[in-house]
């Protein structure tokens, strides 16, 4: 990997029953990539993570799903990229302080 790349991961949120590590689950096992081999990547720093429909966290769950989102930021040396209908996330999130984060409203 050089410096400025990264591995796009697309987990859509609209999908999230309570566990973001079954989105990542069900999105790499297609690819043959198990949970430690991305756990390593992710301590690495080799993501792009994508993380589509933020406002889509089933209401019951938002506050467990933005809980689970805020502690993987602490992942800093990947990249990070949220799309939400409403700029809210900004607050729920706390990504006013990380660099690497983009966040996008629709």
């Amino acid at each position: 990997k050089s410096r400025n790349s990264f591995i796009p991961v697309l987990i859509q949120l609209r999908n999230y029953r309570g566990s973001i590590e079954e989105l990542f689950k069900n999105q790499l096992a297609p690819w043959g990539i198990d949970m430690d081999s991305f756990q390593v990547d992710l301590a690495d720093g080799k993501f792009l993570l994508i993380f589509d429909g933020v406002n889509e966290i089933p209401n019951d769950k938002k506050s467990d799903g933005l809980a689970e989102l805020r502690q993987l930021l602490a992942f800093d040396k990947n990249r990070f990229l949220f799309t939400s209908r409403t700029a809210l996330v900004h607050e729920r999130l706390d990504t006013s302080r990380r660099g690497r984060v983009i966040l996008v409203y629709a």
